[in-house]
């Protein structure tokens, strides 16, 4: 679902933006050189894809029968689902890669983007469970799993060293990218919020 509606956030874009900025991206499409706006279009179609995945898990969650709703039942379903993110974006990306770039390339670090993902997702089901609370069991249970699947490429440890050292900058360029994407009302996420 979150590729799908990852895309479906660049189709949007890619019908509201100006004439300009599609001749640009048209000409510039195969260059993987950096460019803000690029960044921020991927943050834009993560938050909107993660807007309507959201959906979808709620439509599923409140169809669950009451008996079987808690607040373990609803962390658990948000443990496995922040995992699938996680491992989605690793295979798509090879593994985390270190050290974290900030202002290279066509798309934004993945350490970047998850982190950024997993703050919205966490959000959107704060109406239903207290993430402050329950978040820190969620990530301890969701790195617990990962780092029994994702043994190989070391993923987890590569990804929980970048936070370590480099949290500050990372929500400093994650700022800076959303600063971006707040310029632009065509974006998909932006029309979404409206």
């Amino acid at each position: 679902m979150f590729v799908y509606y990852h895309e479906l956030g660049h189709i949007i874009q890619f019908s509201g933006a100006e004439k300009r900025i599609v001749e640009e991206k048209r000409a510039k499409a195969f260059a993987k050189k950096f460019n803000i706006l690029d960044h921020a279009e991927e943050f834009d179609s993560d938050e909107f894809a993660i807007n309507l995945t959201f959906e979808q898990l709620k439509y599923h969650w409140e169809k669950t029968i009451s008996e079987n709703k808690s607040s373990e039942a609803l962390e658990g379903f948000l443990t496995i689902n922040v995992v699938a993110l996680f491992i989605l974006f690793d295979l798509l990306s090879g593994g985390v890669t270190l050290p974290l770039y900030y202002e290279k390339y066509d798309h934004p670090h993945d350490v970047i983007r998850i982190i950024a993902i997993i703050g919205i997702f966490m959000d959107k089901f704060d109406n239903y469970i207290d993430t402050k609370k329950s978040g820190n069991k969620i990530l301890i249970r969701t790195f617990e799993i990962l780092k029994n699947i994702l043994v190989e490429n070391q993923s987890v440890d590569k990804f929980l060293a970048a936070i370590r050292s480099d949290r500050t900058k990372i929500a400093e360029y994650s700022e800076k990218i959303l600063h971006v994407r707040s310029q632009y009302a065509w974006m998909a996420g932006q029309q979404m919020s409206k």
